[in-house]
């Protein structure tokens, strides 16, 4: 493996020499090598697409066994979200899965039960682009609408 010319400061080729395929299969040794090409692209640090310093990664307060103790600390919760009635909107739904938590990590748990008891997985939803509404209505989804489910939560 060897670096080809640099064409500007930022902008590099890398060609690497390997067997073409078909001569890895018929374990050919005579068979011409196929340079292979990869371009990458190196930019200076820019104010515009530089992380933020409000959203930079910082280390969490505390370790998540300080935090989970036990899972046990959740079986109360965990019931009342399996028993959760019936509701017309969102913002009801909502306010009847937190009305008993006391901490937003109880809330961040009750949604999260709550969405893995009533929303079932199906791959027929890949691709598709649906509302919040229209995902508890049909009560199926994909990673994505659990992503967005939650969020709106």
């Amino acid at each position: 493996m060897y670096c080809d010319n640099f064409y500007s400061p930022y902008l590099f080729s890398l060609y690497v020499q390997q067997k073409p395929l078909s001569a890895a299969i018929t374990g050919s040794s005579t068979a011409p090598l196929v340079p292979k090409c990869d371009a990458s692209v190196q930019t200076d640090n820019d104010i515009l697409t530089d992380e933020s310093p409000e959203f930079a990664a910082r280390p969490p307060p505390c370790l998540k066994r300080e935090m989970i103790t036990s899972t046990n600390m959740f079986r109360e919760i965990d019931r009342r979200v399996a028993d959760t009635p019936e509701y017309e909107t969102l913002q009801e739904l909502v306010e009847n899965i937190c009305k008993y938590t006391k901490n937003d990590l109880f809330k961040v748990r009750a949604i999260f039960r709550w969405i893995t008891i009533n929303i079932k997985f199906d791959w027929k939803y890949m691709g598709v682009n649906m509302s919040s509404e229209e995902i508890l209505k049909c009560g199926e989804g994909v990673c994505k609408d659990y992503c967005q489910l939650f969020a709106d939560m």
